[in-house]
């Protein structure tokens, strides 16, 4: 046996094959994401190996038994397969969830992928020891990969949704004409002055927030977290883990502030919460939006003008099935994507998604990550 299948334990020839990820292989990794992606450059390349050695390899749900895979041929890293571990309760019981992300293949000579390659990393994914497999930013050729390998598609919350603060800039944002632009730059006066007064219209102006959101500590997030009730399957936390996760969701600079607040009544009761980033001109990310039933109205308002207030182009994030309605109350624009797909051994743990009995939000797949926003 040779040394490097004493070292990893898979079996890969001279052709190629798929083994676990080790911290030596993020140098090839980050290749893939400059390639993949397009978005990272010589001058980043240093914060993106932190990121994805944060990410991959320091979190603490780490479990060897469920690493990141790569494909190598000839000794080169061609694939990528990036495997969060998280834990999860299903009716009390802890469970073993798996959060794929970031399935990558490099371009051959010719300018090729090689989709058998993809295939395979899928399929080892899938194959893994977890009770639960998922992933919640995927794009259509994801989505036919995953269902081709067996995988399940939740489309009760494959749908995202946007509020729109400053309505031209929205369209702007969303049609790919962000500050990167020169003609968005150009326009950025006049679209100020438009928006300006488009903002002034009592369909787009969200009503005075009848209470004031507070700003809360992770410790106490948690607490909230914890309170959640009315689910089957629900994420499950300690101060550590979530601590970790909120400071690698904000290793996001360019989306601004992440603010974590609650909303109470005029007797102290917390009706609900949020998690956001403050973006100023931008379209703004929600990673987390919990309330009561009969509340989450109050918390969602008061979450639409918090974040007109931190001059916000827009609030965009996962939907909720059990708040669909509130949010289109509040004038919300509802987009089938990304695709949240899943499987697992136990088809129950399937028809949680399938029937919105599940607590999932932001934090519980990919949309946190930096390398997936």
């Amino acid at each position: 046996m040779s040394a490097l299948r004493k070292e990893t334990g898979e079996a890969v020839d001279r052709k190629g094959g798929i083994r676990a990820c080790r911290p030596a292989d993020l140098e090839f990794v980050a290749a893939l994401f400059a390639e993949t992606f397009g978005s990272y450059d010589a001058e980043s390349k240093d914060d993106l190996l932190r990121y994805l050695r944060q990410a991959y390899f320091e979190n603490p749900w780490m479990d060897d038994a469920m690493p990141s895979l790569v494909y190598e041929q000839d000794g080169a890293v061609v694939g990528f397969l990036g495997v969060v571990p998280r834990q999860m309760r299903y009716r009390g019981k802890s469970i073993q969830a798996a959060v794929s992300s970031a399935l990558m293949v490099r371009r051959s000579s010719s300018g090729q992928r090689n989709p058998l390659q993809g295939v395979a990393l899928m399929q080892r994914f899938l194959r893994g020891p977890q009770d639960l497999s998922l992933t919640d930013t995927a794009n259509e050729s994801t989505r036919r990969l995953w269902t081709g390998c067996g995988g399940n598609v939740a489309h009760a919350y494959s749908y995202s949704w946007t509020r729109p603060l400053q309505p031209l800039a929205t369209m702007m944002e969303l049609g790919g004409y962000g500050d990167g632009n020169l003609g968005a730059r150009i326009a950025k006066p006049f679209v100020r002055v438009v928006d300006s007064a488009l903002g002034r219209m009592r369909g787009l102006r969200p009503g005075q927030p009848e209470y004031v959101p507070e700003e809360i500590d992770t410790e106490t997030l948690l607490e909230l977290i914890q309170s959640v009730s009315g689910y089957s399957l629900v994420p499950q936390y300690d101060i550590q883990s979530l601590r970790w996760l909120i400071g690698m969701a904000e290793q996001s600079p360019a989306e601004g502030r992440l603010a974590k607040r609650c909303v109470r009544d005029s007797a102290g009761k917390v009706l609900g919460w949020y998690v956001y980033y403050e973006t100023k001109g931008k379209l703004a990310r929600v990673l987390q939006l919990a309330g009561h039933p009969h509340s989450i109205r109050d918390v969602l308002n008061a979450l639409v003008h918090d974040a007109m207030q931190a001059g916000a182009a827009a609030l965009w994030g996962r939907t909720e099935p059990r708040y669909a309605s509130f949010l289109n109350d509040q004038k919300c624009i509802f987009f089938a994507r990304p695709w949240v797909l899943v499987q697992a051994k136990n088809p129950e743990l399937v028809a949680c998604f399938r029937e919105a009995d599940a607590f999932f939000s932001g934090f519980e797949g990919e949309l946190w990550m930096q390398v997936n926003a």
